[in-house]
């Protein structure tokens, strides 16, 4: 049987991580003596690496009389892209451990830590994860809850939640005044109907999250 999960318990869950050994955490800071090593004929500085699967947006600009050709040719680049020297070069980035680490391996690690905050009694969710619907859908049979911000505003609700959703499991997502505006009442109006119809538990903050809060199922109590 699911834990019921409240905002309230989000935040004990917060305060574990922050508990949690520095062995334990998912990002580690690389020691300033291992910066700048080569790895695979490439330096690494110490910087973030993306993982898993990445969207690749091909962008373009000018005038083109042979707009068959072009796009023939923009077809052929990202059809053989996989194959090619440069992407072999890219995938020999590592991370600050001097691993590569695949969206598997991301996902192996959180299940990991799902398993010790269950055997402490504790729920364990997932933070935001809005690029890929496989990642969300892969977490969700051993996590409690997600909580997403601002799905609607960056228009990746229907990525991230559906699994959870869909498992009966609570979805919070917190939209911020920062990027939606000023009037808490007509911004909530934005997004809000969307939230509850979908199963979403919305909330709208201020990014310090010292401000108002503004549930959804309250605005939309309100409106009625």
């Amino acid at each position: 049987m699911g834990r019921h999960v409240t905002w309230s318990q989000v935040l004990g869950f917060t305060a574990f991580l922050a508990a949690l050994p520095a062995s334990a955490t998912a990002a580690q800071t690389m020691p300033t003596s291992t910066q700048g090593v080569p790895t695979g004929g490439i330096t690494y500085y110490g910087g973030p690496v993306m993982s898993g699967r990445v969207n690749v947006y091909v962008i373009w600009y000018g005038s083109f009389p042979a707009w068959s050709s072009t796009q023939s040719l923009v077809d052929y680049f990202i059809s053989n892209w996989g194959a090619s020297h440069s992407y072999g070069v890219l995938r020999s980035y590592t991370d600050s451990t001097g691993f590569p680490v695949t969206e598997q391996d991301n996902i192996g690690y959180d299940r990991t830590l799902g398993a010790y905050a269950h055997s402490l009694g504790l729920a364990w969710g997932q933070k935001n994860g809005d690029n890929d619907p496989g990642f969300p859908a892969a977490l969700e049979p051993t996590t409690d809850f997600l909580l997403d911000e601002e799905c609607n505003y960056y228009s990746t609700c229907s990525i991230v939640t559906p699994a959870y959703v869909q498992a009966g499991k609570l979805v919070l997502n917190a939209e911020y005044t920062d990027d939606w505006g000023s009037n808490a009442a007509k911004d909530l109006a934005k997004f809000c109907k969307a939230d509850i119809a979908g199963g979403i538990d919305g909330n709208l903050f201020t990014a310090d999250l010292a401000g108002q809060r503004n549930p959804c199922e309250l605005a939309d109590r309100t409106a009625s």
